[in-house]
C-alpha cells in the first residue's frame, strides 16, 4: 500500500481500478520561414482555426453534460478571439515564424498572463486556453486529435497529467468514479466535470502518473487529498463505508436544491452564486440560486484586443439580466490591476502591484473607459434587477466620485430617451483594512456591502496569498479576519443595508456556521456549492451558530 497527496478539487470517495491516460507530446521547432512562405503559413493557420472550430461545434452538439457545453462554447470564443488570431498572424508576418511556432508563442504569452493572476477562477481560464491550443496545433501540424476514454470498465479511476474538455467530452462518464491529475487547479475543467458528476477529484498530484499503473486498485479521498494505491483489506473496508455514507449525503442535498434557505429558527437567507459569463449565470439559476452575488466583468476585457465597446458589454449584461428571471445580479465593475493585466493596456511597473493601481482606482483614473461600462450596465438594468458593485473601495470619496459619473451617464441616457433603472443600487466590496475600519461611514453611502474574503484575508494578515513560502499563514479563520468580518456585518445592520460575502470562505461548511452566527444574510458561492450551503443553513439555528462563533474566538 502506498499513499500520495493531491489537492481536493471535488469532494467524494472513489474506489476502483486505475487507468493511466497519457497524451502525445507535440514538439515545436524554433525555425524561421522565408517571406515567400508567409502566405502559405497564414492559410495553414486560418484553415486550422476553421477546422478546430468545426470540431468543437460538433463536440457541443454531442455533449451530454451542460457544463461541457458551457466550457466548449467558451473555447469556441477563445479559438476565434481576434487578439489571438491577429497576434499569431503578426508573428508570421513580422517575425518570420511558421504557423505552429507563431501560434505557440502567442498562446504562451496569453497563458502566462492568466497564470500570473492570483485568482483561482481566472487562472483556470488559462487551462481552457491550453486545451484550445492542443487541438489547433494538431490541426496546424496535421496530427490526429483523438480521444481514448470512450470505452472504460466500471469503477474506473482516470489518472492523467491533465484532463481537458476535449479529453472528457467522449469520456464514458457512467463508468468513472474518480479523476486525478498532476496539473490543474480547484477551478480547472477536471474540477468542474467532477463536481458535475458528483465524484471525487484531486489535482496537483505531483508525479502520480509515475507511481500508479493501469489496473492498480486505487482509493481517491476527495476530502483529505489522499491517493491510496493497492490498499489493504482494512483500509478498503473503511473507505467503502465512508463512500456509501457520502453518497447518501448527496441524495439528501438533491432534495434541498429547490427549498428555501431557512434556518431551524425560521429565518430565510439568500444563497447566491458567483459567475463570470452568461452560461454560468444560467447554471446558477438551474441550481435555484437566490441571485448572482458576484458577476465578474474582467473576462469581457481580457478576452478582447481592445477596451470593449458599450454595445459589446451591453449585449452581455442584457443577456445576464434576462437569464435572472427577476432575481438580482450584482455586476462588479472592472477589477483589473494587481495580478490581472490586459494585453492592450500597458500598466506602469509597480513595486507592489497589489497595493497599486487596481480596481476602483484604475476605473476612476480611466474615467472615459469607466463611463462606457457604467452606461452599458445602466442600459442593461432595464431588462432585469441589476446592481452595481465597486471593487477595492477604501474611502467615501471613491463612492461619491463613482456616483457622480453614474449621474452623468443617467443624464445622457435621459436626454437620449433610453430606459434604465433609475433607482439602481450601488454597493461596494469590503476587501481592505481601511474599508473595515471605515465600514460605518461607507455604509451611509452604499446600498449594500459584499465581503471579498480572498483579498481581505491577505491584507488583514499582510500575507501574500500567492506566496507558497507563507501559504500556511494565509488563514481566513484567523481571529483578526473573523473580527473584521463581524465589524462589517454589524455596520451594515446598523445602517440598514444588506451585507453579503462573495469570497471562497462563504462556501466553506465550517465557515458557513460561523457566518450564520455573525449575522450574515447573503452567501454567494460557486454554483456547485449552493445546495451544500442551503443544507447547512437549513440544519442550524442562528443562536447555536452565534455560540459557536463566540467560542471560536
Amino acid at each position: 500500500m502506498n499513499t500520495l497527496k493531491g489537492l481536493c478539487a471535488s469532494k467524494g470517495i472513489g474506489i476502483g481500478t486505475a487507468y493511466v491516460y497519457v497524451k502525445p507530446f507535440i514538439t515545436i521547432e524554433n525555425n524561421i520561414i522565408t517571406n515567400d512562405q508567409k502566405e502559405t503559413e497564414i492559410n495553414i493557420f486560418n484553415n486550422a482555426i476553421k477546422k478546430s472550430s468545426d470540431e468543437i461545434n460538433n463536440l457541443i452538439s454531442i455533449s451530454k453534460l451542460d457544463d461541457q457545453k458551457h466550457v466548449l462554447t467558451a473555447h469556441l470564443e477563445i479559438l476565434n478571439d481576434i487578439a489571438l488570431i491577429d497576434e499569431t498572424i503578426n508573428k508570421i508576418n513580422n517575425d518570420n515564424f511558421p504557423s505552429d511556432r507563431a501560434f505557440k508563442e502567442t498562446v504562451d504569452s496569453f497563458i502566462a498572463m492568466f497564470e500570473n493572476i492570483d485568482d483561482e477562477y481566472l487562472k483556470a481560464r488559462g487551462e481552457d486556453l491550453k486545451d484550445v491550443y492542443v487541438r489547433a496545433i494538431c490541426n496546424i501540424k496535421n496530427i490526429p486529435f483523438t480521444d481514448s476514454l470512450d470505452t472504460l470498465e466500471k469503477d474506473t479511476i482516470i489518472i492523467s497529467k491533465d484532463l481537458t474538455p476535449s479529453d472528457t467530452i467522449k469520456m464514458d462518464v457512467d463508468n468513472v468514479c474518480a479523476l486525478v491529475s498532476e496539473l490543474g487547479s480547484k477551478t480547472s475543467h477536471t474540477s468542474i466535470i467532477a463536481n458535475n458528476l458528483g465524484i471525487a477529484a484531486l489535482v496537483g498530484a505531483n508525479d502520480v502518473c509515475k507511481h500508479v499503473k493501469t489496473s492498480d486498485v486505487v482509493i481517491v479521498d476527495g476530502f483529505n487529498g489522499n491517493i491510496i494505491i493497492n490498499p489493504d483489506d482494512e483500509t478498503l473496508s473503511s473507505y467503502i463505508k465512508k463512500r456509501d455514507e457520502y453518497l447518501q449525503h448527496l441524495k439528501d442535498l438533491e432534495k434541498v436544491k429547490d427549498l428555501p434557505a431557512t434556518t431551524l429558527c425560521g429565518e430565510t437567507l439568500s444563497v447566491c452564486a458567483n459567475a463570470g459569463s452568461v452560461d454560468e449565470c444560467v447554471k446558477a439559476f438551474e441550481q435555484n440560486a437566490s441571485g448572482i452575488g458576484l458577476f465578474r466583468t474582467e473576462f469581457i476585457y481580457m478576452h478582447s484586443n481592445h477596451f470593449p465597446t458599450e454595445e459589446e458589454q451591453f449585449e452581455i449584461y442584457k443577456d445576464v439580466a434576462k437569464s435572472s428571471n427577476g432575481k438580482y445580479v450584482k455586476i462588479r465593475t472592472l477589477d483589473i490591476g494587481g495580478d490581472k493585466e490586459l494585453p492592450y493596456y500597458e500598466f506602469d511597473e509597480e513595486e507592489n502591484p497589489f497595493l497599486g493601481l487596481r480596481g476602483i482606482r484604475l476605473c476612476l483614473k480611466l474615467k472615459d473607459i469607466f463611463k462606457v461600462q457604467l452606461r452599458a450596465i445602466l442600459r442593461a438594468s432595464a431588462f432585469g434587477t441589476i446592481q452595481i458593485m465597486l471593487p477595492m473601495v477604501i474611502s467615501v470619496n471613491e463612492i461619491l466620485d463613482t456616483k457622480k459619473l453614474i449621474d452623468e451617464v443617467k443624464f445622457d441616457l435621459d436626454k437620449e430617451n433610453i430606459s434604465y433603472d433609475k433607482n439602481i443600487k450601488v454597493g461596494i466590496m469590503i476587501e481592505t483594512p481601511a474599508s473595515v475600519l471605515n465600514a460605518d461611514e461607507l455604509a451611509k453611502n452604499s446600498d449594500f456591502f459584499s465581503i471579498g474574503t480572498n483579498d481581505l484575508t491577505q491584507y488583514i494578515l499582510a500575507v501574500d496569498r500567492g506566496n507558497s513560502n507563507i501559504a500556511n499563514l494565509y488563514d481566513t479563520f484567523h481571529s483578526a479576519v473573523l473580527k473584521s468580518i463581524k465589524i462589517v456585518i454589524d455596520s451594515a445592520k446598523k445602517n440598514n443595508i444588506s451585507c453579503g460575502m462573495c469570497g471562497e470562505f462563504a462556501g466553506n461548511d465550517e465557515a458557513t456556521k460561523l457566518l450564520l452566527g455573525m449575522g450574515l444574510k447573503e452567501f454567494s458561492v460557486s454554483s456547485s456549492k449552493v445546495s451544500q450551503v442551503k443544507h447547512t443553513i437549513r440544519t442550524n439555528k442562528i443562536s447555536d451558530c452565534a455560540n459557536i462563533f463566540n467560542e471560536y474566538l
